[in-house]
């Protein structure tokens, strides 16, 4: 079976969530199935929101205990200090109107543009996705 797991960052970046989506990702790769890990180049979470935020480089492996890391750049909105947080409140109000509208605000917090593309090139019968607080990589899969 084909599973993908979509969330913010994966190993070698150590966090709670990273440790757990990677655990599972492994014990199904263990099982037999093929994995892979969708998650973004942020090394620091303010990568998410600022163009000034740490990220991973290229010479980070694509393979990590049997499962498949597929990182894709982020690209946070300008001023992402201000513009990441309004937009996120906005979509939280919005939400409450409409689930449509909530959806498409939701896509760029964070802003992810090679998302959609890499969930139809992985083909995947099984998809999980972490981190709700993040809409727009949950928003991705919808």
């Amino acid at each position: 079976m084909r599973i993908v797991h979509v969330t913010h960052r994966a190993w070698p970046v150590v966090g709670g969530s990273e440790r757990y989506v990677q655990e599972i990702a492994r014990r199904q790769a263990l099982e037999g199935h093929q994995v892979t890990i969708l998650a973004t180049d942020a090394e620091e979470l303010t990568a998410l929101w600022d163009r000034r935020g740490k990220r991973l480089g290229p010479e980070v492996p694509t393979v990590h205990q049997g499962v498949r890391i597929r990182r894709l750049p982020v690209r946070p909105l300008p001023l992402g200090r201000v513009t990441f947080p309004a937009l996120r409140w906005t979509t939280w109000l919005v939400g409450h109107l409409s689930t449509g509208g909530a959806l498409a605000l939701a896509r760029f917090s964070p802003r992810v543009p090679a998302l959609a593309e890499a969930l139809r090139e992985a083909e995947a019968d099984l998809l999980f996705a972490w981190n709700i607080t993040l809409e727009g990589l949950t928003a991705a899969v919808v």
